[in-house]
């Protein structure tokens, strides 16, 4: 099977991931900062400068192409590739948002997959019984290797 590619990797708290994971986040937020600004800039495709972009997202959301969010920052982490939308607002402080801060929020319409590393898993071991049952629910679970 032919895995789909992000062009962009997030690194997330594990607290953050199982909460995406369970469908009780609904956002993930990043800083307002040039690092960031770049990155969904260049995902976004849009031709225009970075303060065009940030005050476009301040009036409007975008759709982005699929990103994957990484439970840490090893590429043996558990991932999952989500849909998102992005906008620029203030966050939950319940989802990690630091309150009256504004960010780029990553608005997740769906967890289209989700990516275990192949070795985390004995061979007769069924993904299922390893992770939460609601997890599993509705979801496209993957086993990849590295």
């Amino acid at each position: 099977m032919k895995h789909e590619i992000s062009r962009l990797v997030l690194p997330i708290k594990n607290k953050y991931f199982s909460m995406i994971l369970k469908g009780i986040k609904q956002e993930e937020y990043r800083e307002m900062k040039h690092y960031y600004t770049i990155r969904f800039l260049h995902l976004s495709g849009l031709g225009i400068s970075e303060g065009e972009f940030i005050e476009r997202l301040r009036h409007s959301s975008i759709q982005l192409p699929k990103i994957m969010l990484r439970n840490g920052y090893s590429s043996a982490s558990p991932s999952v590739l989500i849909e998102s939308s992005l906008h620029v607002g203030k966050g939950r402080q319940e989802w990690g948002a630091v309150e009256e801060v504004e960010y780029y929020v990553l608005d997740i319409q769906s967890v289209t997959r989700i990516l275990f590393q192949l070795d985390e898993f004995p061979d007769d071991m069924i993904i299922n019984e390893f992770i939460d049952k609601n997890i599993c629910e509705n979801r496209q679970i993957e086993k990849i290797k590295s």
